[in-house]
């Protein structure tokens, strides 16, 4: 018989996928708005790796080591931080031209962590 847990310590449920069944775990977290949200995440072949990884999100929660993950890709990150930058011209040109060759068909569409 598996332990229950109390509110706000998070929970494992399980969801059916043409592999099998899969669990994803979900929990409070408090953003750095001051906000509290509900994060998900999901794919865990087995409940033990699950409830590992929620034990692991929880701690980094408690220890002050947990990151929000953004939507914002690297990629309009890098566009965004290029026009604030006040550089002269021939080196903004060639920051972009660095950054579209070697970073956005690369790993552009890599979410940030906050």
């Amino acid at each position: 018989m598996s332990k229950k847990r109390q509110y706000g310590e998070g929970g494992i449920s399980e969801y059916r996928t043409k592999a099998g069944p899969r669990y994803y775990i979900k929990y409070m977290a408090l953003r750095p708005d001051g906000t509290r949200s509900a994060v998900l995440k999901r794919g865990f072949v087995n409940r033990r790796e699950a409830a590992s990884a929620l034990r692991a999100e929880l701690r980094n929660l408690e220890t002050g080591q947990w990151v929000d993950v953004s939507k914002q890709s690297l990629s309009a990150y890098l566009a965004e931080w290029l026009d604030g930058q006040r550089l002269a011209p021939s080196t903004l040109s060639s920051y972009q031209k660095n950054v579209r060759l070697h970073i956005d068909r690369h790993i552009g569409k890599t979410r940030l962590t906050v």
